[in-house]
Parts: C-alpha cells; structure tokens; sequence
C-alpha cells in the first residue's frame, strides 16, 4: 500500500474534528458563576450576586459551609481552567454572640482579556474585579434570597449567607 493513501483519511478526520464554531473569543465577556463546596452536606451558604447592565446576574459566587466559624481559600480563575490571573479568594464566616453572623469576603473575579501592547508585540493581559468586605454582620432573623435580588430594581450587588434550619 502506498503511504499517502494513509495520509488522506488522516486529513480529512482531522478536517472533520476542527469546529471554528467552539473557539473561544479570548475578548468575549466572560460570565463568573461558581459552586464551591458540597449542597447536600451544608448547613449553609455564601452568596455573593452582581447583575449586569441588562439586570441579569453576571457574577455570583455560592460557598457552601458545614460548619461554624468557616474559613474557605478558593481560586476563582481554577474552575474555568484559566490559570493567568490572580483570582485567588477568601471567605471567612463567625456567629456572634446575639445570634448574628459576621462574615468577610476577599472575592477576585477573572473578567476576560484585552489587548495590550507590549514593546512591538500585540499581547492579551487577564482583567479581573475585586469585591471586598471586612466585618460585615447579618442578623439570623433577616432573610433574604436570589429572587428577591433578581426583582429588585436599584439593588445590583448582594452578599449574604443563608442558614438551613435546625
């Protein structure tokens, strides 16, 4: 057998399995939306929303936790398989002593690339958001949910933990 005759269907597999369809813009906007930790054995969770310009959410961040006080250290970037940006975040939850929560987040979001020069090369650097608080308190009486977020008209960024009852 001749060997270029292996060389055609090689070529037209490799033809076939390309998709132009599925390349990633690296300068698409990117959506931050995470899970970390186990539902099923939490006795809470960490929520943190932002919504974008059309009133949608465009970050949200839920942090799972089975146990107080909590400290969770997580990488925001990891999850979707980009490792060029610090997206390096941190949770941190205590009960106060008037049954209250105090908690503090260090969130670093990965929002995509942009196009920089660099000498006389085009390059793209990583562009990240940070959102932080220290100290914040939430009180066990006040409830709050992603719907109520979601229909209310000013309201654009919300933190706050939700606990299962006992």
């Amino acid at each position: 057998m001749k060997p270029y005759l292996l060389l055609i269907p090689a070529v037209l597999v490799t033809a076939g399995c390309s998709n132009p369809e599925h390349t990633a813009d690296p300068l698409a906007p990117y959506k931050n939306i995470h899970f970390i930790g186990n539902k099923t054995q939490s006795i809470g969770s960490f929520n943190y929303l932002a919504k974008d310009n059309n009133g949608y959410i465009d970050k949200e961040v839920i942090v799972y936790f089975n146990k107080m006080p909590f400290t969770k250290t997580f990488d925001l970037c990891a999850d979707q398989g980009v490792y060029i940006a610090n997206c390096q975040s941190k949770i941190t939850i205590s009960k106060t002593k008037n049954k209250g929560l105090i908690f503090s987040y260090d969130l670093n979001f990965y929002n995509g690339n942009y196009p920089a020069r660099v000498g006389n090369m085009n390059i793209l650097l990583p562009s990240t958001t940070t959102r932080k608080m220290d100290n914040m308190t939430q009180y066990t009486s006040a409830e709050f949910s992603e719907e109520q977020f979601l229909t209310a008209d000013k309201l654009e960024e919300a933190t706050f933990i939700s606990i299962k009852p006992s």
